[in-house]
């Protein structure tokens, strides 16, 4: 892109955006890159709606929605922005107390943090077999993933999470992925970009951009985790 065509982006973003979100994942990867986003277009505003549900951007009027999970909706323009996958985590020192599982079989003698109300691939039930289901002890149940988060950094139990809420705590090491044989295999989820509008305008091409370049390719969640498995001090993963 040419230097003019660049300021004509730029002189284009303003106005209002109004995006909706899980509210968890923009916590942790909106919120935090609006700022260098405002300093780079100041007649850029973001009304920001953080919520659970499916948002339709059609009837609701959004410019954005930032989807997490899996993108059926064919009449939508959806770009992917990265994949997700789902992570069983403990603290070193819960791991030390309790001992390290290998199978899906001893969780039955451990403490669990489960969504409540589990209906996607986000809960323990989905990925547990029946028998193993049944015999599982939650100490915890919540549908806010940063309560789940902060519980399993407490040491409170073994959580199922996904990889963008506790990328950074297993890169510093605050916890550790344990991969367990005996687990039923997850469906593929991605987080994704979608609107409504058949061309994108010049406000929304902005943020974007920006927040694609501010998580980075591959994310930084995924940095974090990568260069975590390959340190010297590194505990072995286990291998399903």
């Amino acid at each position: 892109m040419t230097r003019d065509a660049v300021t004509a982006l730029e002189q284009g973003v303003k106005g209002r955006l109004r995006v909706a979100c899980l509210p968890a994942f923009a916590r942790h990867h909106v919120v935090p890159h609006l700022g260098s986003l405002y300093a780079q277009y100041p007649d850029l505003t973001v009304e920001l709606e953080l919520t659970d549900r499916v948002v339709d951007p059609v009837l609701e009027r959004f410019d954005l929605v930032i989807r997490v999970g899996q993108q059926t909706d064919s009449s939508l323009i959806a770009r992917r922005m990265t994949s997700q996958r789902y992570i069983v985590c403990a603290t070193p020192a819960y791991l030390q107390a309790h001992g390290r599982p290998l199978h899906a079989a001893e969780l039955a003698n451990h403490r669990l943090i489960d969504r409540a109300h589990s209906t996607s691939m986000r809960g323990w039930r989905e990925l547990l077999t029946p028998a193993h289901a049944a015999s599982a002890v939650f100490a915890m149940e919540c549908d806010d993933c940063d309560a789940r988060r902060l519980s399993v950094v407490q040491g409170l139990g073994i959580a199922l999470m996904p990889d963008w809420s506790v990328g950074e705590d297993i890169g510093a090491g605050r916890l550790v992925e344990l991969l367990l044989e005996g687990m039923l295999p997850q469906a593929q989820g991605g987080i994704y970009l979608v609107r409504a509008a058949p061309r994108a305008p010049a406000k929304l091409k902005a943020f974007s951009a920006h927040l694609l370049q501010s998580i980075g390719s591959p994310p930084s969640w995924q940095v974090a985790m990568t260069r975590a498995a390959g340190s010297p001090g590194a505990m072995p993963r286990d291998r399903s």
